[in-house]
């Protein structure tokens, strides 16, 4: 046995050898404001009894205690609160008794209660004497109420791995200020490691506004509430307890929570457990924890290697970190198991373990311990696997079918599961109007229903009578009931949003008469009933109105009569109301009441699918068109819709589901939402309307004109160019066999004049200089009118603009032709 173990053995050897199986159930983590009193919830386990020497002694609380940062809490440990004692701090004031409730009230709450309170209770006899070590942390925030959520402590991780570190905190939203309200925002957000408190200044491993944080510490957080922290590559440095620091605009509102979360390293062997994901259970039910392990093959020992051989595997439960000599649920070594917990596992690296009959005491963390030939391979996942129990109120039944109305010869499958998780092994007992089936298992089939079929269902565990189901109600329509012709016509299924108006027309067929021994006996209608699902509206059914009654609930009004109209009308729809609806008729005989079982479904949405739609496609109008917009709801049809519409958020004076619009001006258009009168949440994307005004027409009307009109010039000036360089060109190819000189000077006059706009009894010298056509004082020749002086470009012109020849006439025996000579 390693020294340290046997350190922590003896400790635990003296606070917990007589703790049998009792346990203290602490509060989860409490946080108060200094000055203000809070209530730490609190109830434990007494034993009844011991046995000693096979004389059973039945056990006393004589004295309880409650120590504040003292983990054992006995002997002469300071306490806040003694049973025995007189000189009682009386801002702690113990609300319990020595039976089973140990709360605890402090009041005045000060700095010094930031600490971890531990239970303890004190019996006749000192093997059942126990302090539960797990406690309570108390965190005391200043006058502003802010905390931070950290995960509890310790963090356990190997050296080198990544944790992560889930975390969050609710910032002010506001602070007074001189009577004036200050908005909050955070600014800043920090992690620090012990020594530091995490105060203004102080050394952090993480700081939003720093640039040259350590990469090993990530944050994932926010400003707005999460302050999760990851850290990789675990070192020695990060075996502290880390804090978190929230910085805002107002210093009022800035904070450090002090409680902090501790990590803590182990060795780095290569030794670990994989515990499965949380698993959840239901008194009295099995759950299995699937487990693996992986141990070390051999360890060095001064240079020779040791084979090293598992020797011992334990479960403990928490509080107990599961250490040797710790108490445990398992221990491979130990004869006197608790049969309930069954180990699946071996010693070579399966461990899962079962756990049957699961009792309120295994709501707890376990975790799994290997010792081995060699100390160095003795080791404890710390971790562990978190198991949840509920106390089975949550139990119900999921049938293969909506409603629960069948016709004989039809089949239904029935599941028993619990709310609150899944269960495997799940040993149920099934039930018929009370009776126990002889079915078991989670699944209940029933095949070619019969009319001895209908009942209430129920379903339970076997071990828990407290997990019973809310009953279902399932009726099988027989052969007599359909055969006297009573009926109601119940609508297809109705479909509305919360908070709407909705209606269920419905008519049904009452008997006229019967015979009564050959007397014929006359049929009035005395009674009609409209229930609820699970309800099938028997007598005495609760009922959402009854004619009868004077306490019908005024959301649910009865349009009809006993004769044969039977609609109902729905206001307020409420969640509640998402449910199949029946209608039941009672007589002056017997034998002509009666319910229809198949119902009207009705399903209520929230709301949030409110849209609008236009007779028009796009949004875009002229002055003195028309539109009509309608408000629906995207899940369903609604009628009787109050609908309250809105243009740019202010309310208009219309209401109802439709909003015509005629004769459209300017003023109309805006931004049209539209929403259910009684639920806000169902507000609608806004539908954008723009109406084009006569002023915006008039100004597109002048710009389209004043273009057209700058084109049309551009065109014509164009044309103007190009019909004068043609008739130039034409006159020198013409004009050739005069002087080239004059030819080609007159040519270059006039395209100046064109270009420029001159006139001909302008000069042309003063225009020539202006182009700089004129180099040297010699006339010059442009670049583009040097190519007309070769006689390839003179003939393609010519072959263009040739001449058409003269027409002559000919006659030729009689008839008279035209050709071009």
């Amino acid at each position: 046995m390693a020294v340290w173990d046997r350190k922590i053995y003896c400790c635990f050897t003296l606070v917990l050898a007589a703790a049998l199986g009792q346990r203290v159930k602490y509060p989860g983590r409490v946080c108060g404001v200094k000055g203000s009193t809070i209530t730490l919830p609190c109830s434990f386990t007494p034993l009844e009894s011991v046995n000693d020497n096979g004389r059973e002694v039945l056990l006393e609380v004589v004295r309880v205690i409650w120590c504040k940062n003292h983990e054992f809490c006995q002997l002469t440990t300071p306490s806040v609160y003694d049973s025995e004692s007189q000189n009682i701090d009386p801002r702690f004031r113990y609300l319990g008794d020595k039976k089973g409730n140990c709360t605890l009230q402090i009041s005045d709450l000060q700095n010094r209660d930031d600490a971890t309170f531990h239970f303890r209770v004190e019996m006749n006899d000192s093997r059942a004497s126990f302090t539960d070590l797990a406690g309570v942390r108390v965190t005391v925030t200043a006058a502003l109420g802010q905390c931070v959520n950290y995960p509890d402590s310790p963090v356990w991780a190997v050296k080198g791995s990544t944790i992560t570190l889930p975390c969050s905190f609710k910032p002010l939203k506001s602070v007074k200020d001189d009577r004036r309200e200050v908005s909050i925002k955070v600014v800043r957000v920090a992690w620090c490691r012990s020594p530091h408190m995490c105060w203004t200044g102080t050394p952090s491993v993480y700081d939003s506004e720093s640039n040259n944080n350590n990469p090993r510490y990530r944050y994932l957080g926010d400003k707005k509430g999460n302050c999760t922290l990851q850290i990789s590559d675990l070192q020695e440095e990060d075996n502290a307890s880390l804090r978190f620091r929230v910085e805002a605009n107002n210093r009022r509102a800035s904070f450090t929570d002090i409680s902090g979360v501790s990590v803590r390293l182990l060795a780095a062997l290569g030794q670990n457990v994989n515990y499965p994901d949380p698993v959840c259970g239901v008194i009295g039910s099995t759950v299995t924890l699937p487990c693996s392990f992986t141990p070390l093959e051999s360890v060095n020992d001064n240079g020779r290697e040791v084979l090293i051989e598992v020797v011992r595997v334990i479960w403990c439960q928490s509080p107990h970190v599961c250490w040797t000599g710790t108490p445990s649920v398992y221990d491979s070594e130990s004869q006197n198991n608790n049969p309930r917990y069954r180990y699946l596992g071996d010693k070579k690296g399966n461990c899962t373990l079962q756990i049957s009959d699961l009792q309120e005491e295994d709501d707890a963390t376990f975790r799994f311990r290997v010792e081995a030939n060699d100390p160095r391979s003795t080791f404890t996942a710390p971790a562990g696997v978190r198991v949840t129990v509920g106390d089975g109120a949550q139990m119900e039944i999921r049938s293969s079918r909506d409603d629960g109305e069948f016709k004989r010869g039809e089949a239904v499958t029935l599941n028993c599961s619990a709310v609150i998780c899944t269960i495997h092994q799940l040993e149920v007992t099934w039930f018929r109007d009370g009776s126990a089936l002889s079915e078991s298992g989670p699944t209940l089939y029933l095949g070619y229903l019969t009319e001895k079929d209908s009942g209430n269902y129920t379903c339970g565990l076997k071990r828990n009578k407290r997990t019973l189901s809310v009953p279902y109600s399932l009726h099988v329509e027989d052969e007599e009931e359909a055969a006297l012709g009573q009926n109601v016509n119940y609508p297809d299924r109705v479909c509305g949003v919360k908070g709407s108006t909705i209606t269920l027309p419905c008519s049904f067929t009452p008997l006229e008469s019967v015979n009564d021994n050959g007397r014929e006996v006359l049929i009035e209608v005395v009674r009609v009933i409209w229930c609820q699902s699970p309800h099938v509206c028997w007598t005495g059914t609760p009922s959402v109105y009854d004619s009868e009654s004077q306490n019908n609930n005024p959301r649910y009004r009865y349009l009809g009569d006993k004769k044969g109209d039977c609609t109902l009308q729905i206001s307020d729809l409420q969640e509640e109301d998402d449910a199949t609806f029946r209608f039941r008729v009672e007589a002056n005989d017997p034998r002509s009441t009666f319910t229809a079982p198949a119902g009207v479904r009705v399903t209520v949405g929230d709301g949030a699918q409110m849209e609008i739609r236009s007779s028009r496609d796009d949004g875009e109008f002229k002055r003195g068109e028309a539109v009509t917009l309608n408000c629906s709801a995207v899940i369903c049809t609604i009628h009787q819709l109050e609908v309250t519409w809105f243009r740019d958020g202010s309310a208009l004076s219309e209401s109802g589901p439709t909003l015509y619009l005629g004769y459209l001006t300017e003023k109309d258009s805006g931004n049209y939402t539209c929403g259910l009168k009684r639920n806000k949440r169902t507000l609608s994307v806004p539908y954008s309307l723009h109406v084009e005004d006569e002023e915006e027409g008039t100004k597109a009307f002048e710009t389209l004109l004043a273009v057209r009109l700058l084109l049309f010039s551009l065109l014509t000036v164009l044309f103007v160019i190009v019909t004068s360089i043609i008739i130039i060109i034409k006159r020198m190819c013409v004009c050739k066999k005069k002087d080239d000189s004059v030819s080609l000077q007159l040519i270059q006059n006039t395209a100046a004049r064109v270009l420029t706009n001159t006139k001909r009894v302008d000069h042309i010298t003063p225009v020539l200089k202006s182009l700089h056509w004129l180099p040297g004082g010699q006339p010059y020749v442009p670049t583009f009118l040097g190519h007309f002086q070769n006689e390839v470009l003179c003939s393609y012109i010519s072959l263009q603009f040739k001449p058409n020849p003269p027409i002559t006439f000919v006659r030729v025996r009689g008839i008279q032709s035209v050709t071009n000579s």
